[in-house]
């Protein structure tokens, strides 16, 4: 029987309990007038504070198991951090990043544009607010600032889009440190809600790029595409050393789960051109009947 089914039923009951109280004063009497009372108090109770009690007993009886799982002697701090993660509300899945690296006209920095695509599921059964959260770091010259450092955002859910901005649409939260902004969108219960973004900044030709996740994440996938003379990696610091899967066109891919405030790493840097050194050894032109004869004579002598 699914969960709308057994809400249906309790509530087609709580209502025909009402309804007998509200009516069996008229046809038996005043003297019914108690056990009326008690129908109505009970329909009252079986959609209110009794649906209120077994959640929250669900609720404690979920929590005493879980720490009796992981650990009944654990320090408070550490199953409250325990607690934190096992009580998410929202999942990230399937988040791609795509670092598109090209040349700048400044001396020793390059353009970089980060598109970057997910889902976000929401694992309650009530409707959960997240927000879409896009920053840019600022950098220490303001002639290296983009004008506009997120060329784009867009929220959808199912089919219906929720926001879509452009360029100069969008409007910027800037403090001393970071340029960005926060779009909240109201996820339906089970439901998933499906994010896009690029931005574009100003960075050295040796830099590494850190990307931190706020949710738990499953799968990540990292492109970088860096003209020619340029070499790059990526680094998954996750909790038991899993590496990613190297992909064509200069791809990597983590399959695992990354919990909360996990960061991987993103490098780059321009590879310097080594000329081989050739060794040459001094000459000594002898004279003689074989005039033209060449002996290379040792450093060493």
């Amino acid at each position: 029987m699914s969960r709308f089914v057994r809400e249906l039923k309790l509530w087609a009951f709580a209502a025909l309990l009402i309804a007998i109280g509200l009516s069996l004063p008229a046809y038996v009497g005043l003297r019914s007038q108690p056990t009326a009372d008690a129908l109505i108090i009970a329909g009252l109770l079986a959609v209110s504070v009794d649906r209120y009690i077994k959640l929250r007993l669900r609720d404690d009886i979920a929590r005493d198991v879980f720490f009796a799982a992981v650990g009944i002697h654990l320090p408070e701090e550490l199953k409250a951090e325990i607690l934190a993660i096992g009580d998410c509300k929202f999942v990230r899945r399937n988040l791609d990043l795509t670092y598109r690296i090209s040349a700048h006209p400044s001396e020793g920095f390059v353009t970089c544009e980060t598109e970057m695509e997910f889902e976000v599921e929401n694992l309650t059964g009530h409707v959960q607010q997240f927000a879409q959260r896009v920053w840019v770091s600022r950098h220490t010259s303001a002639e290296l600032e983009p004008d506009e450092p997120i060329v784009f955002i867009r929220a959808d859910i199912g089919k219906t889009t929720v926001h879509e901005f452009r360029g100069g649409e969008i409007e910027l939260e800037i403090d001393d440190h970071k340029r960005g902004c926060a779009m909240p969108v109201r996820i339906p219960p089970r439901e998933k809600a499906h994010f896009w973004s690029t931005t574009r900044q100003v960075l050295p030709h040796r830099h590494e790029d850190r990307f931190t996740v706020l949710q738990p994440t499953i799968g990540v996938t990292v492109r970088i595409d860096c003209p020619d003379g340029m070499e790059s990696g990526v680094t998954f610091d996750h909790r038991i050393g899993r590496e990613a899967e190297p992909l064509p066109r200069n791809t990597w891919r983590l399959s695992a789960a990354l919990l909360p405030y996990t960061s991987f790493r993103m490098s780059w840097a321009l590879v310097e051109a080594i000329t081989p050194a050739i060794p040459m050894a001094p000459l000594l032109h002898i004279r003689g009947s074989n005039s033209g004869t060449v002996v290379p004579v040792s450093r060493d002598g």
